[in-house]
């Protein structure tokens, strides 16, 4: 039977490669985009045999699916529509009722008031105390919550939704400085089994970032009784609101008090699902259908028993940074892209984003004043852990830097032993020894060179020729899928050289091949490839270093990518003749 994919008018770039994967791969599946009703009941007449599928969801699906449960002839249309029950999008449409489910659940961990105007709002000012954070009252992941300090902030942030056309009432929660934030996505059918498939967080506090900001997972800062505590209440809130299928949600998390304040729930295929589909290589979006068919989770083709577990971490990255945005609250900065960082350390995983952001500033941050370098700290910028490290090689602390940014000592205390190994580094040039515990935290070639006074020609060369070279480990993901290996400077190396005739692609999200018949004999390098493509994929961000290593070990006879990777600096040696 035929499946009719449901989705919104306009995605984002995730959703659009999520789609074209599922196009491509189902060649008998339709895609709709939800406009209206009439278009809609058009393309199901001209189709009758399709059964129907919501993919992605925002405010007028939400609203389509409640209205057509409602029909007197659903009885007769339900076994067409694998939809999510409409009692458990209501909860996620209408905030009232929200509230009063978890507070019916003894659930509620909220500190939320709900205002329905700016003149509400002016009423409740005498019994705030900033900062407090407003936000979007749909619960599903759209405009980013803000945190403002004063009046004048929650005035300009209130303006700037109703810009955006969000309709009331909002949330605001007070207070919200400096706690941290954490994502957390389960799993759920209707047999009432659920597994929690990933945990990531902020590097910037609630409130103080944009969407596309830092993430790493698994969540880092938080103790195991802590996560175990975020793990109990978001599957005991999924039963409670009966959510299935795929189930995101986030959480404010107070260090000091060990106290944890929701967020947002979120159900289907939204940004946090699919960061977790392309980390854990799992496929979400055929789970969460396999799910909405009334199947269980465990009837799943190649499902594995028990949550998945990694022994590696990741962290994502913004990139392609677009114009200065107005206003005052910090969130100044959007990117247009992202990539991944996969390593096995903390060091490692941010070391390989940084270098990639700080081959792409225009000015040398060593250059910076002072004053310069405190208001880079101040104001929060997608691209702010490249003045973070900045500030700790000038020697500022620990406590002045997150009494300045509220980031977590953890991420604080990482970038400081880096700064240390590289003063190390310094005062001893040449040391092996120092080399390989260098690479082994992720630093880059570059670095080592500045450090060493030397060219990074030179770096390589030494590395080479004494063998300190990465190894590659793989990743287990789903039956499928093209292998994956990301880089490690630990013993055992899992990657071997592929049989020739070999082709490499140096894939971005912008690549011209994709789709084309040609990769999939091919060997892929890029963080963010497609899941289901290749004979086997390098999850390595798009720098000189890192690719010419991958090329080093698969000496392939041919290389792709796309005009930007073209430009990049490559070694002819291991190019063979170049890109073709």
């Amino acid at each position: 039977m035929k499946k009719l994919v449901l989705t919104p008018s306009e995605l984002n770039q995730n959703q659009e490669r999520t789609l074209n994967r599922l196009l491509q791969k189902n060649k008998s599946w339709l895609h709709h985009p939800f406009q209206d009703l009439e278009a809609l009941l058009k393309d199901l007449m001209e189709h009758p045999d399709a059964t129907i599928f919501p993919l992605f969801l925002n405010r007028d699906l939400i609203d389509l699916l409640i209205e057509v449960q409602k029909l007197e002839v659903w009885p007769q249309m339900r076994s067409k529509w694998h939809s999510y029950p409409a009692s458990s999008l209501e909860y996620l449409l209408y905030p009232e009722l929200f509230q009063a489910q978890l507070e019916h659940l003894g659930l509620n961990m909220t500190k939320s008031q709900l205002i329905y105007g700016w003149e509400d709002l002016q009423e409740r000012l005498e019994d705030l105390s900033f900062p407090v954070l407003l936000r979007d009252s749909l619960q599903m992941h759209g405009q980013e919550p803000i945190t403002v300090g004063n009046t004048e902030e929650l005035q300009a942030a209130y303006e700037s939704f109703q810009d955006l056309v969000l309709p009331l009432p909002y949330y605001i929660e007070s207070p919200m400085k400096g706690l941290r934030e954490i994502e957390l996505v389960l799993v759920r059918d209707s047999f009432d089994s659920s597994f929690v498939l990933g945990t990531a967080e902020h590097i910037e506090p609630v409130g103080l970032h944009r969407d596309d900001a830092t993430l790493v997972f698994p969540v880092q800062s938080l103790a195991d009784s802590a996560l175990q505590f975020l793990r109990n209440y978001s599957i005991r809130l999924a039963r409670g609101l009966g959510l299935q299928g795929i189930i995101s949600l986030r959480f404010a998390w107070n260090p000091k008090k060990e106290q944890a304040f929701l967020l947002q729930v979120g159900l289907g295929l939204n940004d946090s699902a699919l960061m977790m589909s392309q980390i854990l290589r799992l496929p979400m979006a055929e789970l969460m259908l396999h799910i909405l068919e009334g199947k269980s989770v465990q009837s799943m083709p190649g499902w594995k028993a028990g949550e998945p577990a990694m022994d590696y971490l990741v962290a994502r990255f913004p990139l392609d940074f677009s114009q200065e945005l107005a206003g005052d609250s910090g969130l100044t900065r959007q990117s247009t892209g992202q990539f991944y960082a996969y390593a096995r350390n903390l060091e490692a995983t941010l070391l390989k984003g940084l270098a990639v952001l700080e081959a792409r500033v225009d000015f040398p941050l060593e250059r910076l004043s002072e004053e310069d370098l405190i208001d880079h700290l101040v104001r929060q910028r997608s691209d702010r852990l490249l003045y973070l490290l900045e500030a700790l090689r000038r020697g500022l602390s620990v406590a002045y830097i997150q009494g300045l940014t509220h980031i977590d000592s953890l991420f604080l205390e990482a970038l400081k032993g880096v700064v240390s190994l590289e003063k190390e580094l310094a005062d001893n040039p040449g040391d092996l020894n120092q080399l390989r515990q260098a690479k082994a935290f992720g630093l880059s070639d570059r670095r080592i060179a500045q450090l060493w006074k030397e060219s990074e020609e030179d770096i390589w060369d030494l590395r080479v020729a004494e063998g300190i070279l990465p190894t590659y480990k793989e990743i287990e993901g789903w039956v499928g899928f093209a292998v994956a290996y990301y880089s490690s400077y630990e013993m055992e190396n899992e990657a071997q050289q592929s049989v020739h005739p070999s082709t490499v692609f140096l894939y971005s999200d912008q690549d011209p091949w994709l789709g084309q018949d040609l990769w999939k004999e091919s060997i892929l390098v890029g963080s963010n490839s497609p899941l289901e493509v290749g004979l086997k994929q390098y999850l390595e961000p798009l720098i000189p270093e890192l690719i010419d290593q991958v090329l080093l070990l698969e000496d392939p006879d041919k290389l792709y990518g796309s005009p930007e990777i073209r430009s990049l600096n490559l070694r002819n040696f291991y190019t063979r003749d170049g890109f073709d």
